[in-house]
This record gives C-alpha cells, sequence and structure tokens, in this order.
C-alpha cells in the first residue's frame, strides 16, 4: 500500500490540529495521520483478525473473544465475533452499500440500520467496526473527528480522536487508533464509553489487496426475524 495520489489533496490540507491539554492549547503536528491515510490511497481488499476485549464496569474481568474482519471497496463490509468452539457466532455486523445489519446467530435475530443515518448507540459501536479506510483525505479526517493527542514510538502512532458526530459523542468518552505509519495496517481501535466501559480491537494477520471471496459478504436469512432499528 505504498499509492500517493492523495498527495497534492493532502498538501492543501490543514496540517496541524489544536489539542486540549489540562486546560491548555497545544499544537499537533498531523503529518503521521496523513502519512497514514496516503497509504491507504489504493485499497481495495482488506482481511485481519483480531482480538476484541471488551471491560464492563459489572465485571471483575475483561471478556476477551477472536473475530475476523473483510472489507472490500467501495462499501462492503463483515465483522465477527467468534463463539467457543462449536457454537454459533457470537455477533456479526454486516455492511453491503446503503444497509448495516447486526446480526445475532444464536437469537436468529437480524437489526436492519441505514449507514447513512445510524446514529446514537449503534453508530458509535459502528466506529469500531465498519469504517475502513476511516477518511478519504486528511481534510475528512479532521471534518470527522476532533483530535486531543498525537504521540509516536517508532512507526507506531497512537492517536487520541473523538467524533465531532453528536449523536456518537453522547456515548463516547475517548477513541485511540493506533496505527503503522510504514505500512499503512490499522493496529489497533479503543473506545471507551462515558459508563465507563472499554471496547477494545487489536488486529492482526492483516492482509491488503488480496483475493476476498464476495459470498463473505452474502448471509442466509431464513429463520431469522429481521426488524428495522432506529436510526
Amino acid at each position: 500500500m505504498c499509492g500517493f495520489s492523495l498527495i497534492l489533496c493532502l498538501l492543501i490540507s490543514v496540517w496541524t490540529a489544536v489539542a486540549a491539554e489540562q486546560g491548555k492549547t497545544r499544537t499537533v503536528n498531523m503529518a503521521p495521520v496523513a502519512q497514514w491515510i496516503a497509504r491507504q490511497s489504493d485499497l481495495r481488499t482488506l482481511s485481519a483478525d483480531f482480538i476484541q476485549t471488551r471491560a464492563l464496569k459489572t465485571l471483575k474481568d475483561p471478556l476477551k473473544s477472536p473475530g475476523k474482519l473483510w472489507f472490500q471497496a467501495p462499501d462492503a463490509f463483515r465483522w465477527e465475533l467468534e463463539g467457543k468452539p462449536g457454537e454459533p457466532l457470537k455477533a456479526i455486523l454486516l455492511r453491503r452499500k446503503d444497509d448495516v445489519l447486526l446480526i445475532s446467530p444464536r437469537q436468529k435475530k437480524a437489526t436492519r440500520y441505514s449507514a447513512k443515518t445510524i446514529t446514537g448507540k449503534a453508530g458509535a459501536q459502528g466506529l469500531a467496526m465498519m469504517e475502513f479506510p476511516m477518511a478519504k483525505n486528511l481534510s475528512d479526517f479532521l471534518r470527522q473527528f476532533d483530535v486531543q493527542d498525537l504521540q509516536m514510538t517508532g512507526q507506531r502512532c497512537e492517536l487520541a480522536v473523538l467524533p465531532k458526530d453528536v449523536a456518537a459523542r453522547k456515548y463516547l468518552k475517548s477513541l485511540l487508533i493506533s496505527f503503522d505509519t510504514v505500512t499503512g495496517y490499522l493496529l489497533s481501535f479503543e473506545m471507551t464509553t462515558k459508563e465507563g466501559s472499554t471496547l477494545r480491537n487489536e488486529f492482526s494477520n492483516v492482509r491488503v489487496n488480496g483475493p476476498v471471496d464476495k459470498t463473505v459478504f452474502d448471509f442466509d436469512f431464513t429463520g431469522y426475524q429481521v426488524v428495522d432499528g432506529k436510526g
């Protein structure tokens, strides 16, 4: 992923963002973010494994579950969370064009949302699962997110942001995105709600622009109850 077709756009974009820290204003260098987005300019397909860790205030120990995701440009996405061996998947989030379906195989139920209007808790959760790449260019990224902080360790960038979307921000306390500035790979995505729960996805075995079976974005809803969710 080394295409730089967005370079002209990036040159005229805003290369810095203002972050508030302990009541003071400081400048955050956005060059690593611009580099990350540029690395994604030729993204056609993506597949990866991940480990999801959920920390809830009501549970003593965090819950860890493996999962997989697939993406095919421009808008096909599948995210699934695995259960124990021999058990049905815990959850599937499937996006096909303008439809987003949150599927519960155990309950034989699916909730359908519009990708254009999804908000609230469903929209906040979707940020961690279905929007990849996250922006077309740096200007687009800054239209979507307020940058809180940026830290570099070698080629790994830790970026703290909050969405500008009012409905999503209502539920979120923080979003932390970690990525490799050289490969462009998303390494982890963590969000903390205002209720105090944390959801973290750590990615591995990332495969870019390889073959993806189109049937992975199909789903047989025979025997399922399909309802429309509130956008």
